[in-house]
């Protein structure tokens, strides 16, 4: 499964057919600073450069696990688990 499918199932999980966005997560705090949309953040890479972007949205695949999807520098959008990205303060 991609992960815009990942979204897509995310998103229609209750199946009324309506966008769902994540609950903000209660623990950790961390977490809720990252899951913020627009939120400034960065990741390292497979290759182990840092990758710096912007949140533009964040759900909760069935699972449980909160996906978040980040507009990179260069324009280009990767989806992550929200736990492997850091907020810039």
């Amino acid at each position: 499964m991609s992960m815009s499918e990942s979204f897509k199932n995310a998103e229609y999980a209750s199946g009324s057919g309506q966008t769902s966005i994540a609950p903000p997560a209660t623990t950790p705090t961390r977490m809720n600073q990252v899951t913020a949309t627009g939120a400034r953040v960065y990741y390292w890479d497979g290759a182990g450069r840092t990758r710096y972007g912007r949140v533009l949205r964040v759900v909760t695949s069935m699972d449980g696990t909160v996906l978040v999807e980040v507009r990179l520098e260069n324009g280009d959008n990767v989806t992550l688990p929200a736990t492997s990205v850091t907020r810039i303060t």
